[in-house]
């Protein structure tokens, strides 16, 4: 039971035992209703304890032990839970807090989601193994402390609030992620982002295809409609039911296995002055590459055999991680 919960149910439970002395020493005692509540009061509070005029009766005394056993416990427990949980929100918020900030502030070329819902969770999933690190901004309290109990620091904000961006360091991330539920709020947030950072990475989550165009001229490099990619999805196994059940199989379903990365070739690559035959990409890391970026910008897709590799172009080859991790290696030894 979470601290929360706990302080609610003994204060409940002590609103019931007061409830249940005051009616008590009503019926037993014939007291009236203030008389009883007070009595009830001093009682289980142990500030003091007076009995009414001529005493107790020997019911009345029954319950009076049974009244201090039962409240004066319930008392000491609501205010131990009380203070308990004074101190978690306003010494150990505080501290949480500056935990976070500090992760935040020491964090270079990471990744900012705005929106820790179903899709911006199944992100942080697929990221989460690898090296890159991860800030959520997310005004809801339930997605915030999930984020947080996932172990990502978490600015608790509204993230079309240019604050919220600020704070999870946006003037040094990577790559922005706007995947809130609302396709105005993440076109505001693009807006935002963009102008802050114009060579920032923005990929946007359209919740409606007719939302693409207005993420597309706001700033976003890139736009992902969910709904149009699982309806693509669906229709493969559909029209192509061997490539899709090939999929499947080798890699147990698991689709996000099979990926599609870019390898830089830097000046120092022993693949700098070789072709794409002699480089031995395919039999030394697994990994097939699909495509070649020149140092212009221009993608030459299925590139021939005798294609020669040059520094500064940028491979684009598919394989699971651990064939992407050898090429990786070998372009960049």
């Amino acid at each position: 039971m979470n601290l929360r919960l706990r302080l609610v149910t003994a204060v409940s439970l002590l609103i019931l035992i007061a409830m249940a002395g005051t009616v008590g020493y009503m019926w037993i005692e014939d007291l009236a209703l203030l008389d009883a509540f007070y009595l009830t009061v001093i009682t289980i509070s142990t500030v003091g304890f007076q009995e009414p005029a001529g005493g107790f009766t020997r019911p009345g005394e029954l319950a009076t032990i049974a009244l201090i056993i039962i409240g004066v416990g319930t008392v000491f427990y609501t205010a131990t839970t009380a203070l308990e949980f004074a101190m978690e929100q306003f010494l150990g918020g505080s501290m949480q807090a500056r935990r976070e900030r500090r992760r935040i502030d020491s964090m270079d070329n990471h990744v900012i989601i705005c929106g820790y819902g179903r899709i911006g969770r199944h992100v942080w999933e697929v990221l989460e193994p690898g090296p890159r690190q991860v800030v959520v901004i997310d005004s809801e309290e339930r997605k915030a402390q999930a984020a947080r109990d996932a172990g990502i620091p978490v600015v608790e904000l509204d993230a079309t609030d240019d604050h919220s961006l600020e704070l999870a360091g946006i003037d040094t991330a990577e790559v922005l992620i706007a995947s809130v539920r609302s396709d105005p709020d993440n076109v505001a947030i693009v807006l935002s982002a963009r102008a802050r950072r114009p060579d920032l990475r923005i990929i946007a989550r359209a919740n409606e295809p007719q939302a693409e165009k207005k993420l597309l001229l706001a700033g976003a490099d890139r736009v992902v409609t969910p709904a149009v990619v699982g309806a693509e999805r669906m229709a493969s196994m559909v029209e192509q039911p061997d490539l899709t059940d090939f999929i499947d199989l080798q890699f147990h379903g698991d689709l996000v296995e099979l990926r599609v990365e870019e390898c830089h070739l830097e000046a120092d690559s022993p693949l700098i002055g070789r072709t794409l035959a002699t480089s031995q990409i395919r039999e030394d890391s697994g990994a097939m590459v699909i495509a070649v970026v020149t140092q212009a910008g221009k993608p030459i897709l299925n590139p021939p055999a005798d294609f020669w590799l040059r520094a500064g172009q940028t491979l684009v080859a598919i394989g699971i991680e651990d064939q992407l991790d050898r090429l990786r290696k070998l372009a960049n030894r």
